[in-house]
């Protein structure tokens, strides 16, 4: 097991199988809210995830500690998080934005807060829709399907059957396609990644976390397999939105599916 698993069992009864948190502080940075330049749309002033930023370079110190240390090498035994709206763990569906990865976090919080991201969206796609007065009966009918079939959002748990030999990506400015196609295209790829909560304001309620990338062309299934997996407590996640790990256990936003 990776050195940053944390065993649940004292913690929670309900939850059987060991969970990892993100590293985390035990006190928030004090939010500035954003201003941009118009012309130049560079940040003037606000609070951004980033390593120049003291708080946040604490949490990228202690993620790179874990993961920026050769051989780069994922050991068998590691777990793995993805948040699902599929009740099987081994239907992985398609990419929302034809990504040509797939993606898993290396800690649960990362994973879950996905849930609330992604009925936000969708809340908002509606509003919007709404509010363009556009044509929108046979979208919205097919926004409402696709919720009826979305209302329940799972935690899948993996492990990996054999070492993984990974690129650690550093860098602070964008997702792992976004800094790297190249090597993510090629192989699995790691990356410090923040977690929103929900479909936020930019950087407001965020944390750090880390994720792994798989080539979707490659047999990623082959890398691992499914343990367990949990409900997903939406309602719970909403109404402690605002609040970062030291002041709520997300561990309580779920349920083991039995």
């Amino acid at each position: 097991m990776n050195d940053s698993q944390i065993d649940l069992k004292k913690q929670n009864k309900e939850t059987k199988k060991i969970l990892i948190y993100p590293p985390y502080l035990k006190y928030k940075e004090k939010f500035i809210p954003t201003v941009f330049d118009v012309k130049t749309m560079k940040m003037i002033r606000g609070t951004k995830i980033e390593r120049k930023d003291k708080y946040w370079l604490k949490l990228y110190k202690k993620i790179d500690k874990i993961y920026d240390e050769k051989p780069y090498i994922l050991k068998k035994g590691t777990l793995l998080y993805r948040c699902s709206t599929y009740k099987n763990p081994n239907n992985f569906g398609k990419s929302h934005i034809n990504s040509k990865l797939i993606y898993f976090g290396l800690d649960f919080v990362i994973s879950i807060w996905i849930a609330l991201e992604i009925k936000d969206r969708q809340i908002n796609m509606i509003k919007s829709l709404r509010q363009k007065k556009t044509k929108i009966k046979n979208t919205t009918r097919r926004i409402n399907k696709d919720n009826n079939n979305k209302n329940t959002f799972y935690l899948h748990v993996y492990e990996i059957a054999d070492d993984i030999n990974y690129k650690y990506i550093s860098n602070d400015k964008g997702t792992i396609d976004e800094i790297d196609s190249e090597s993510s295209l090629l192989k699995p790829c790691i990356h410090p990644q923040r977690i929103l909560h929900g479909d936020a304001s930019y950087d407001k309620y965020n944390e750090l976390g880390t994720e792994i990338s798989f080539p979707r062309s490659s047999n990623y299934t082959n890398y691992f397999s499914a343990t367990e997996s949990y409900i997903i407590n939406i309602s719970e996640l909403e109404k402690n939105r605002t609040k970062f790990i030291f002041e709520w256990d997300p561990v309580k936003a779920l349920k083991v599916l039995v």
